[in-house]
């Protein structure tokens, strides 16, 4: 590692002030949701130094706003939140947001995990699911549905659900394409589970919980 990949006093400074406080984990176990779900982190050479940028696509003002709560109580940032077209585009550099999530756990399309180490409690836990949920869910009248191509991240995610004793079914599906990933789909169809689901996950976007609650005749 060259000298330049250490820490200025700067990011010293940022890092030392994140605040270490239960309000703060709660924060950061709703990031890691909403980044394993729809966002990313990249750490790439620039020229001769390292960027560190942390991605987030929500689709509800929701999410938005409690990502942008999150980023400016932990670190300190204000980014922008970009409109295009169905979704928002949040786009942050920083090396000091960058390292300390990237200390919770690992994200990435096919990496992305539940960090079990870090959710100590049953709130942590909740703050987790109910930001993935809200990022990653499909939502009808019927079910409450999640695909992805990460067979370890979607474990986590029934290992969680078990833990609050909603009932889910899990099962896979290989495209007919060659060269695509088989899939990993888990629904949670039956309405007492659905219920439970709402009693005590929820989500952070307007749509799917409005979908829900309709379902549920709530």
């Amino acid at each position: 590692m060259s000298k330049k990949a250490y820490p200025s006093n700067r990011i010293l400074k940022e890092k030392s002030k994140i605040p270490a406080d239960f309000k703060a984990l709660k924060l950061k176990s709703m990031l890691c949701g909403f980044i394993a779900g729809d966002g990313n982190i990249t750490i790439r050479k620039q020229k001769n130094s390292l960027r560190y940028d942390l991605r987030f696509f929500p689709d509800d003002k929701i999410m938005v706003d409690k990502y942008l709560l999150a980023l400016n109580y932990l670190y300190f940032k204000k980014p922008k939140a970009k409109f295009k077209k169905s979704f928002f585009e949040i786009q942050l550099t920083s090396r000091t947001a960058v390292e300390d999530l990237i200390k919770i756990g690992k994200f990435g399309i096919n990496k992305w995990t539940v960090p079990f180490n870090y959710l100590i409690n049953d709130e942590l836990k909740v703050e987790w699911l109910k930001a993935f949920f809200s990022a990653e869910a499909y939502v009808n009248k019927k079910t409450i549905k999640i695909q992805t191509v990460n067979k370890n991240g979607m474990y986590g995610v029934s290992k969680l659900l078990n833990k609050f004793k909603i009932e889910h079914k899990c099962y896979t599906y290989l495209p007919k394409k060659k060269n695509h990933s088989q899939v990993f789909i888990m629904t949670i169809n039956k309405k007492e589970s659905r219920q439970l689901f709402n009693i005590k996950i929820g989500f952070y976007h307007n749509k799917k919980n409005q979908i829900l609650k309709d379902s549920l005749g709530l």
